[in-house]
This record gives structure tokens, sequence and C-alpha cells, in this order.
């Protein structure tokens, strides 16, 4: 038998189990302990773990050629309330850093060859704004990642045993594998790692249901709708027979009500990226998504000149993360829009809530002079129990005079009449999103071509052909 190296420090021997869940508590003691805290109790926490990342960012050539040439030196920010004089990073700057130092970029402290060190994960963004980024995570991070996931989770009605059917992509990207981690090791739970249609088509995906007895479905909204139209229309099963309990999805401006009457259960609001993992999550009042303060600074910022915004106004979000050392993101702006909300929580949580999210800044079209979401158009379409909740935009110039136009195509279903639904959501969309668009309809599956909603948990919705 070969020698083992009893030096290196395999996961089982990398972290402090005990302690890292008594600095990140899962639920259900999250639910006693970090969610009530005072403000002061968790200001004097936040500054620790923000001076404490600070510190491991000066030695990252990534942040020190960026803060160097505002000014900034090792000593200049002191406590927290220094965090707006650092500029913010957007995922373009990331790439830049990949092309100077591919793969992996320089603002990452660890690398492959520190395996040596301690054990490494690798994942990927999910390529929908480009090609996927690579991401390291030490072992210490990719553990309190998975402990901020099970919280969303438990907040959500996840509870011991339940049969927890995935439907989040399985492969480079986070979603479904960091799920399945979150399921088994913190909520007690049984993940049915099913991933998206690429992995299991649809209707085995509801054959399976069936056959198990999922009694909760993790996925995006836009996937879950198909999974029901696939129960109904393909294998004459009502989704509400399948008495699934709980939907846990990335709802955002999506219709939950929609989801919640086709399959006869609660649908809850969540929030995380590649980057930083969860940062949000509804709680059973399903009344905002709490912020996830002892883990990520979250500031709301104007989607054009990065001012702050005041409570209530949208704007695009700009997260420190408060637990990552070895890939620290200080100021790192999303682009995703949502609104930080005013007053307390019926469950009793002194966390800080936010709006569901508006949209992704770097997928909003400005038409006319009004800045639309797809995001948006979903909201309206998939309102609409004429439509099946499938829609695909299409932004151009047209005319003489080159005037911005946009035609929203959308499924109905076969008993609907297109006239009726067209002049309806014309109607409807001029008045949510602010400006008129044209609608068109199609037939049930018609769009799936340019979707992708068949093989992707996270379908494409729009292109501009101005660019």
């Amino acid at each position: 038998m070969a020698n083992v190296d009893d030096s290196f420090p395999y996961h089982s021997k990398a972290l402090d189990f005990e302690t890292l869940m008594k600095e990140f508590p899962p639920a259900p003691a999250f639910g006693a302990t970090v969610a009530r805290l005072s403000a002061d109790a968790l200001s004097d926490l936040q500054d620790k773990r923000f001076l404490s990342v600070m510190a491991s960012a000066w030695h990252i050539p990534f942040y020190l050629r960026r803060w160097r040439a505002v000014g900034i030196e090792p000593g200049d920010i002191r406590s927290i309330d220094d965090l707006p004089l650092l500029p913010a990073f957007t995922i373009h700057d990331l790439r830049d850093s990949i092309e100077r130092k591919p793969p992996f970029g320089d603002y990452m402290a660890v690398s492959q060859s520190d395996t040596a060190n301690h054990p490494l994960t690798l994942v990927t963004s999910g390529g929908t704004t480009g090609m996927p980024r690579p991401m390291l995570y030490a072992a210490r991070e990719r553990e309190i990642m998975t402990i901020l996931r099970s919280r969303s989770l438990h907040m959500h009605g996840v509870r011991p045993g339940d049969l927890v059917q995935v439907t989040m992509a399985l492969g480079l990207s986070n979603g479904g594998l960091g799920t399945r981690d979150a399921l088994q090791r913190y909520n007690g739970a049984i993940a049915i790692s099913t991933g998206s249609g690429n992995s299991t088509p649809s209707r085995r995906q509801i054959e399976l249901a069936q056959s198990i007895g999922s009694q909760v479905f993790l996925g995006f909204p836009a996937y879950l709708r198909h999974l029901g139209r696939v129960a109904q229309d393909e294998l004459s099963i009502n989704p509400q027979s399948l008495k699934i309990k709980v939907i846990s999805s990335h709802l955002g401006t999506e219709e939950r009500g929609t989801l919640e009457q086709m399959w006869g259960c609660r649908c809850f609001d969540s929030y995380g990226c590649h980057e930083v993992g969860h940062v949000a999550s509804e709680c059973e009042q399903a009344d905002g998504m709490h912020l996830f303060e002892d883990a990520v600074i979250t500031e709301f910022v104007d989607t054009t000149n990065g001012a702050p915004v005041p409570q209530g106004q949208p704007g695009s979000m700009v997260l420190t993360s408060l637990y990552r050392h070895d890939v620290p993101f200080i100021r790192y702006n999303i682009n995703d829009v949502a609104a930080l909300r005013g007053g307390t929580c019926a469950c009793g949580s002194t966390l800080k809530r936010i709006s569901p999210i508006l949209g992704r800044g770097d997928l909003m079209v400005k038409l006319r002079g009004v800045n639309v979401f797809p995001e948006a158009v979903g909201a309206v379409v998939g309102a609409d129990l004429r439509c099946n909740g499938e829609f695909f935009c299409v932004v151009n110039r047209v005319g003489l005079d080159g005037h911005d136009d946009m035609v929203v195509s959308v499924e109905i279903n076969p008993s609907s009449n297109a006239a009726s639904v067209v002049a309806a959501l014309e109607t409807r969309l001029k008045e949510v999103i602010g400006v008129k668009v044209s609608v068109q309809t199609k037939g049930v599956g018609e769009l799936a071509h340019l979707t992708g909603i068949t093989t992707t948990s996270k379908p494409k919705r729009l292109v501009d052909q101005r660019k």
C-alpha cells in the first residue's frame, strides 16, 4: 500500500467544523442568533470581519493595482465606514484580470499550485453574460457558502428527511451541486439531483417526482413552469397531485402566484451569486428577502454613475464578502438591480430586507429613453393565464427614421384567442414598463429554440439586434 501523506490537510482535517458553525451558524441556530442581532452587535461583527478580509486583499495584485491607482494605501481604510472610499469593480474587470494572468486571473490569493497547502474546489460562473469564469474556493470559504445556502432552504421550509428535487444545472456552475451539499450537510434533507433538461429530460423529471414522491422543488421559475406544463400536456398529470409542499426559487419579478396555483404550494424567493454565495432569502412571511449581513455587505448604487441611492430606490447591488480571504470580493458591482426596503419583518429578524431582483443591469435595454428589464416583461406574461409563461424579446431599429422597437413573442395556450391576448398584453406591458411594445403570439414550444428552455434552467429572453 502506498504511503499516505498525513501532512496534507484533506477536507476532513482542513476545517474546525465546530468553530466554523459558531462563527456562521446554519439553521435553525441562525434564526435565534445572527438573525436577531442588535444593530450595534452586527456592526461590530461586520467591522471585525471586514478588516480581516482587507488584510488579505492587500497581498493580491488585483486590489493593489486598483486601489493604488486612486491613491489608497494600507492604513487608509480603518473601519467598515471607509468601505465607500474603495473603487467598485465589475465583471469586466474580472475578465481583464483573467486575460492578464490566465487561467484564474490575479484576483485570487490561491492558485492551482496551492493544492499542496489546502484542498480547493473549482467552480465556474454560469456563462449567461459571456464565457464561464473559473473560480477557486478554499475549503473554509466553500463550507461557509454551503451554510448560507442551507439557511435559505430552511427559511423556505425544507426540513430533515424531505425529498428535495434539485432542477438546477449540474456541471461546472455552483447551483445544483452547491445546493446538494447544503441539503445533505446542514438541512438533513435528501437531494434528488435531476439537474436541468440537459441532464434529465423534463418528462422524466415529472415521472421521477411521481415515483419517488418528491416533496420540494428547487429551480428557476421558468423551468418549473415548463415542468408543470409537461406534466399537464404530455403526461396528463395535474401538478398539484404530486403534492409538492414548497418551491424554492430565484423569483425576481416573476409572478409567484402562477407557480403557486400550478403546483398547489407556497413559493419562496432567494438570491445568490457565483462569487459570494447566497446573499438574501425570504422567510416564511415572504415579505422581502433578508440579507445575510454577517456574511455579505450589500450597497445599492446608481446604475449609471455609481453614486449611493436612497432606501427604496432601485440600484445596482455592490457586494463585499466578509468571509472570503483567499479570493476576496470587495465592492463587486454585480449589476443586479434591487432596492433596500424599510421597516421590520413580522418574523422578528433584525436583518435588513431587499425587494425582489428587478433584473440584470447588463441585460437591461434602453427603449426610447426607458429602461426595460426582460424580467419585468416576463412577470406580465406569466400573470396572463392564457399564456404559458414563455416569451422572447427582440429589440431592433425599424422604419425610415430608425426608431427603436421591441417585439415580444409569447406562447399561448391552444384555446386562447390570439387577438385578445395581443391587445391585453400590449396594453398591460405599456402600463408596467412604461413604453409601447409589439406582441406576437406563438404556439406552445415554438420559442424553445430561442430560449433554450428545454435544455437549461436559465433560459435566454432577449436579443438586442441594434448592437
